[in-house]
């Protein structure tokens, strides 16, 4: 049988494919000490709390972060997207999420509509 590929191994080879300006250790080690890093069998997430205007080169900063802060910056989800996003602490009104060098700051009821949790 097949080795199973894990969550972790799916955001992990993320950096292997797509260009990154750091490893995926050192964004690890940056989530892990300023932000969230959540893993479980059927996800893997790291996310930190910032503000929704600040600027892309501060929001793409893994070490910049802002308790309190109005939205969710999801730094790396592989996995069940609702099982992540439900382990959050607590509810803010953004997120934001990165993806093929184009960052994006949606409301996050646009986004949990989108996964089925709100009706739009």
């Amino acid at each position: 049988m097949p080795p199973l590929v894990t969550p972790f191994d799916q955001a992990q080879a993320v950096y292997e494919r797509e260009p990154c300006a750091r490893t995926f250790f050192e964004d690890l080690h940056f989530h892990l000490c300023h932000g969230y890093v959540y893993s479980s069998p059927g996800c893997f997430a790291m996310v930190r709390e910032v503000n929704h205007d600040w600027s892309e080169q501060r929001m793409l900063a893994p070490w910049e972060t802002q308790p309190g802060g109005d939205c969710w910056m999801i730094w790396l989800l592989a996995g069940n997207a609702a099982e992540a996003i439900g382990k959050l602490p607590h509810p803010k009104p953004w997120l934001a999420t990165e993806r093929s060098g184009r960052l994006r700051v949606v409301a996050a009821e646009r986004f949990l509509a989108r996964l089925g949790w709100l009706s739009q």
